[in-house]
């Protein structure tokens, strides 16, 4: 089932009734107006399956790991050549479990183009109380920077992904804040990106959560995480070439916004030259220059 396409690239539609997150004053938010078509429609893709190609590309989809890490991986073809792999680096949530209402990160994307031979994740992730892995961020889809939201259906052990990697394209250096909300507790969770006080994009799926969960761990896999999830890189063994920093951590719990508290985690896999740098609720990924 895809998800509602209320203003899906930021059209306040007659109708609509887009949360306003706590920490933003409802007079002073503004909704962009922008077309309605993503580069990328939403996919769908469950273990097992091909995964989803678009206009001759693959599109991976962004997937949880299981908790704890224990070195497996998903390949990204049955004879992938050397520069494919699937590795994450980022962080894990370290205190108590806790529901919350909204998550919120702040990003800036890189001021220059990514590159046309790489495909990877830079998400903010946690799962919902009705078992919906929920994820906001961008990608590098072989070259755009795209903002990218993904939800999903069914067992929590064997999920359904809907996803869109580029369901908008994202401008050279400039900041994002991204949301995840159960604003209404109506089993609608809301996935939000916005420019200083204006939305520039929305988007609202039927994942039957009425809250988010803050903890470690969730169904045997990871749940409040920050992370770069890399399928494809340039080199044999490479990395990103940029440097990705979560300047904001933060979750709604009990009327107020608390600090996220995090421990570094890569997969066995990534490359030793990746460094996670945690200070209080902020994140940096630091990759190697190629």
């Amino acid at each position: 089932m895809p998800a509602t396409p209320l203003g899906n690239v930021g059209i306040a539609l007659a109708g609509d009734d887009v949360p306003i997150p706590p920490d933003m004053e409802p007079g002073k938010v503004s909704i962009a107006v922008a077309s309605r078509e993503a580069p990328i429609s939403e996919l769908s893709w469950t273990s097992g399956e091909p995964f989803p190609v678009v206009n001759g590309q693959t599109i991976f989809p962004p997937i949880v790991r299981p908790y704890p890490e224990n070195g497996t991986a998903v390949s990204p073809s049955p004879n992938p050549p050397n520069y494919a792999a699937h590795w994450y680096a980022g962080s894990e949530y370290t205190r108590d479990t806790r529901s919350a209402s909204w998550m919120k990160t702040k990003i800036k994307v890189p001021a220059t183009n990514p590159l046309s031979d790489e495909f990877y994740y830079v998400l903010l992730s946690a799962w919902d109380i009705a078992g919906s892995y929920d994820q906001i961020g961008f990608s590098d889809t072989w070259g755009v920077w795209g903002l990218t939201y993904s939800w999903t259906s069914g067992a929590c052990t064997s999920p359904t992904y809907h996803y869109s990697s580029n369901a908008m394209a994202l401008s050279l250096g400039v900041t994002y804040k991204f949301y995840i909300g159960t604003p209404y507790s109506d089993g609608y969770v809301w996935f939000l990106a916005f420019v200083r006080s204006t939305i520039v994009w929305y988007l609202v799926a039927p994942t039957g959560g009425t809250a988010l969960t803050v903890a470690n761990s969730y169904c045997g896999s990871y749940d409040y995480t920050d992370y770069e999830e890399i399928w494809y890189t340039h080199a044999l063994g490479g990395a990103p070439m940029f440097t990705f920093k979560f300047a904001v951590n933060e979750y709604y719990y009990n009327n107020r916004w608390r600090n996220a508290r995090w421990s570094a985690w890569k997969t066995l896999n990534a490359p030793v030259s990746v460094q996670v740098l945690i200070s209080r609720e902020k994140v940096a990924i630091r990759n190697p220059l190629q």
